[in-house]
């Protein structure tokens, strides 16, 4: 029963590769040991007519029944049966056969290129330990110091290696049934086996989570002479050189495992391109960095520094690793290209597709399109236009912010503004909105060449972001460009200065350079480095101090110091420093290695120092000036007033009434105190004490803020445009922060400014303040200034009454918020008032204080500097801002009504067909009885509106259209 239900397996696993036509290598070998020698006799079959390609090297072909191997057919009726024999007596980095063992992984025996399932058997000596592809290894004893091994492995493969010597110890763990882990380690690094297989299976696990189930019984890793990192299915083979290094085992190791499921099981159609190297780089390199952004950025880095425009290709056309430049595109972009991919689907999404992917197409030869279609189908996602631009097409999108424009709208702030590139890409950007209290983070698809976006944010934008983190295949701007040593490789020409006495020293690097052009330094001029990139040899070179002063510099082994050149925007210069020939061969043979690094020494032996310096991150486009903050200690800036100012209990924030900038800022204080857990209420001069029941009303959500308009009589009282006011009352509403009408009833105000306290009533003076304070005789002097600027003729009685009128105002604003305090003990206020009241704390906060003793801070916006005028003085740049619309016409307040008077020409007025005698008595619906119903409308219009008024007793319907207010760039 169980040999049928594993020949049942067999089968099952077989029926894919025979609808397609199988075929079958059969390859026996035998060796001549001192020779060097390899003998083959072949056998290839087929179940249909196949046409192969044979390709046979410099193997000797001593007898072949088909005349033509490099192009020839394969049928079940006429098998290839090729003999040949081999000569590797040296070692030409890929094959070798001697006494110290086998290593074959070129053309050793002759290659096919297809798919076939091997039955290899060998003949070796019997004190080798041999690896290769197989889920089993069989040995078998033939002669006194021979052993045959046989391989067995029952699925298509693209090529065999073959390993053998006497060197290995070897030490397993079996993870399960069906997988067991091998090292082959030579005994000097035979005790890193355990941990090894330890990272092995943890590895493994992983990827089973995330793809499958490992596509094999074994798996091994084996040590090679050679410092290599190959993955060949069922084992891989790292160099003997790099075993020890930690990085191998912190993602070399998981990179060559993961190549296990793609590569060496699902493989790749080299004719449509070769993906499966960035997705392997994706899901291992990158997923264990402990940067990820940062290696994001240098795979970016490496595509620039090694990839010119006319030397770029597509992924499509992408097969292996030739040089730097195809690693660079094949590598990295590709892998680029798989982490937009998994944020274009989501991750759930992208693993599934990757899983998907996995099982579809295991022991065949998969392309790009066998990927789209099983991302296609597992995220429900057309990718036919992600595929196309990005698989197909060669080149980078440089992208580049302009003409952004912000102003406060309808009490939030909205930014437009335009991205262009260079190419016609279409792809999603994260973007990032830099705000006083934080930021917000938004995705824009940017659409070819200019994308026109637009953002309404509740906080002030000071700078905006654009892929900060590197989530998409970007060209870097200049600010971002890090200084890297891909730059110093990448460059074939650059501008190189050397004193001819050290060049043979630096010979090993200079070779490097096929179009380089040498200058000595006498010869230094500063065209000469202006927009190029610039290697300087050695630390004694007197170039060095007419560029970069006397920098300290390594002069131990060979090291490389680089800056960003500051005659140029995306070039650099580098210092190179070696102490002698031997280092500085020795030190660029690993070099390459260390390319997304800065400054790099490399000592004796291995010890080595390395540094990445700091660049921006992201397209930044700042967007306004952050408000420089004065104190009487110096500057500071809006997140450490914040910070000195969060325990206070009362908080005095001035303002110039019509100043979009000062509200904005007072908005970005109200909201970090709260965000920050404060129990905050906002006192306001703009409304006055009888209305403020209808301020709960509005906060608790029971009135609409048409309502609370209309309520407060806020256009008869205070006056000044609510577009101003609107994000301070929405986030009061939104979060029910109470709001304290500071302000007493403007008839008393009035009354007592024309004619003095005592004109006033009984009933009216039960209103004022408890107790009033007239003798701060330096506000009095203040107010006096403030009163002779702005009348030109006065008798002292009218000062003296303006001087109680505006004491009262201060006194009624300092009780109210006293008082409330007093009910509110857990509560803090901030306080919102004209910076007149607020001075030198002569207004409000020192009458405040002498009704209740509790700290408080004032904060001026714009205000001219002065020994103890405020804490703090803010000083913010202009900010635009949308306002009531006006309809252009002179009101009479007449008992039939608003009649109109004149009208501005050209006006929205004008252009709606209003005229001179026309009463106004609807506007959208809304009965008009007032000027001040007409100016509450015009705080909601819509962009065409109906107007209604009266002509001659007649009711006309009038369409009039504001036409939108051009943005104003900052």
């Amino acid at each position: 029963m169980i040999k049928l239900k594993y020949l049942f397996s067999i089968i099952s696993i077989l029926i894919p590769f025979l609808s397609y036509g199988q075929i079958y290598y059969k390859l026996n070998v035998f060796f001549d040991i001192p020779e060097g020698k390899i003998y083959g006799e072949v056998e290839i079959k087929s179940d249909k007519e196949i046409s192969v390609s044979i390709d046979t090297g410099d193997l000797d072909i001593n007898y072949s029944n088909v005349k033509y191997l490099s192009y020839t057919k394969v049928s079940p009726d006429r098998p290839i049966k090729i003999k040949y024999t081999g000569v590797f007596k040296g070692f030409d980095s890929h094959n070798m056969v001697s006494k110290h063992g086998l290593y074959l992984t070129g053309i050793w025996y002759p290659k096919i290129d297809k798919l076939a399932v091997y039955s290899l058997e060998a003949e070796i000596p019997d004190h080798f330990i041999p690896v290769g592809e197989a889920e089993e290894i069989v040995e078998e004893k033939t002669e006194a110091d021979l052993k045959k091994v046989k391989f067995i492995f029952p699925y298509p493969l693209e090529h065999l290696h073959f390993i053998a010597t006497d060197k290995f110890k070897v030490k397993s763990k079996k993870l399960r049934d069906d997988l067991t882990i091998y090292t082959y380690f030579f005994d000097m690094d035979y005790d890193f086996s355990d941990v090894y297989l330890e990272k092995a299976e943890e590895y493994i696990r992983f990827y089973e989570e995330k793809i499958g189930k490992f596509p094999y019984k074994r798996f091994s890793i084996v040590e090679n002479i050679l410092p290599t990192g190959y993955s060949m299915p069922t084992f891989t083979l790292i160099g003997m050189q790099i075993v020890r290094f930690p990085y191998v085992l912190k993602s070399s190791l998981g990179h060559e495992i993961l190549h296990q499921w793609f590569g060496c099981s699902v493989y790749v159609n080299d004719e449509e391109g070769n993906w499966a190297e960035g997705l392997t780089t994706y899901l291992s390199d990158h997923l264990f960095s402990e940067d990820k952004r940062l290696y994001r950025k240098r795979l970016i880095s490496k595509y620039m520094a090694y990839v010119p425009k006319e030397e770029d290709f597509p992924l499509k056309d992408f097969v292996y690793k030739k040089d730097e430049r195809s690693e660079a595109i094949g590598y990295g972009k590709t892998a680029m290209v798989f982490h937009m991919l998994k944020n274009e689907v989501g991750e759930q999404n992208f693993f599934k597709s990757i899983s998907d992917f996995y099982l579809k197409n295991k022991f065949k030869k998969a392309s790009w399109n066998d990927l789209k279609r099983s991302f296609e189908t597992q995220s429900g996602t057309d990718l036919g236009l992600f595929f196309h631009q990005w698989i197909e097409k060669e080149g980078i999108p440089d992208l580049k912010i302009e003409n952004i424009t912000v102003k406060v709208d309808d009490g939030r702030f909205k930014i437009t503004g335009e991205i262009t590139q260079n190419r016609d890409f279409i792809f999603k950007v994260p973007v990032k909105i830099i705000t006083y209290t934080g930021y917000i983070q938004k995705t824009l698809e940017i659409q070819g060449k200019k994308t026109v976006f637009s953002y309404t944010i509740d906080d002030e934008p000071l700078s905006i972001i654009i892929d900060e983190n590197y989530d998409s295949f970007r060209k870097l701007h200049s600010d971002e460009i890090v200084p890297m040593i891909y730059y110093l490789l990448g460059d074939k020409n650059p501008v190189i200065f050397i004193d001819p006495d050290t060049e043979e020293k630096y010979r090993p690097i200079l070779d490097h350079y096929s179009e380089k052009k040498i200058y000595l330094p006498k010869d230094f001029r500063y065209e000469l480095i202006k927009d190029r990139n610039v290697v300087i040899f050695d630390s004694n070179n007197p170039v060095i101090k007419k560029i970069l002063g006397n920098p300290d510099l390594e002069k131990e082994g060979l090291s490389i110091t680089s800056i960003k050149n500051p005659f140029s925007e995306d070039r650099f210069i580098f210092v190179v420093h070696g102490d002698t020939k031997e280092s500085v061969k020795r030190g660029f043979a690993r070099l390459r290695h260390y390319g997304g690094y800065s400054f790099v020494k490399l000592g004796a032996g291995h010890r080595t120092e390395k540094k990445v310096y700091e660049a921006f991150n992201g397209i930044l486009y700042k967007i306004r000036t952050p408000a420089k903050i004065i104190t009487e200690n110096g500057i500071t800036d809006m997140k450490s007033m914040l910070d000195q100012i969060k325990d206070k209990r009362v908080i005095f924030v001035g303002e110039k009434h019509t100043s979009f900038s000062h509200h904005a800022i007072q908005y970005s204080i109200i909201k970090t105190l709260y965000d920050a857990g404060s129990d905050i209420a906002i006192g306001m001069e703009m409304f006055q004490r009888p209305f403020q029941k209808y301020l709960d009303m509005y906060v608790n959500g029971e009135i609409s803020e048409k309502d609370l308009l209309k309520k407060t009589e806020y256009f008869k009282r205070w006056k000044y445009d609510y577009n101003l006011y609107k994000p301070i009352l929405r986030f009061a509403r939104k979060h029910k922060i109470p709001i304290v009408a500071l302000n007493m009833e403007a008839e008393i105000i009035d009354k007592v400014s024309d004619n003095g306290i005592d004109s006033l009533t009984e009933e009216e003076k039960r209103k004022l303040p408890d107790s009033m304070d007239f003798s701060n005789e330096k506000y009095r002097s203040y107010l006096k200034v403030i009163f002779q600027m702005h009348k030109e003729r006065k008798k002292d009685k009218k000062f003296i009454n303006f001087y109680q009128s505006q004491l009262i105002w201060d006194e009624t604003m300092a009780q109210t918020a006293a008082d409330y305090l007093k009910n509110n003990p857990e509560k803090k206020m901030i306080i919102l008032a004209g910076n007149g009241h607020l001075r030198y704390g002569y207004g409000i906060p020192d009458r405040l204080y002498r009704r209740i003793n509790v700290p408080y801070v004032i904060i001026l916006n714009d205000e001219d500097i002065d020994k103890g005028i405020a804490d703090y003085v803010v000083y913010t740049q202009f900010l635009a801002g949308v306002k009531a619309k006006k309809i252009g016409v002179y009101i009479d307040i007449t008992e039939d009504g608003l009649k109109v008077d004149d009208v501005v020409k050209d006006s929205p007025a004008d252009k709606a067909g209003i005229k001179k005698g026309d009463v106004i008595v609807e506007f959208n619906g809304r009965k008009i009885r007032t000027i001040e119903d007409l100016r509450i409308e015009l705080v909601y219009p819509k962009k065409e509106n109906e107007i209604v008024v009266l002509r001659d007793g007649k009711r006309l319907k009038l369409k009039i259209v504001f036409e939108e207010e051009p943005n104003h760039h900052q």
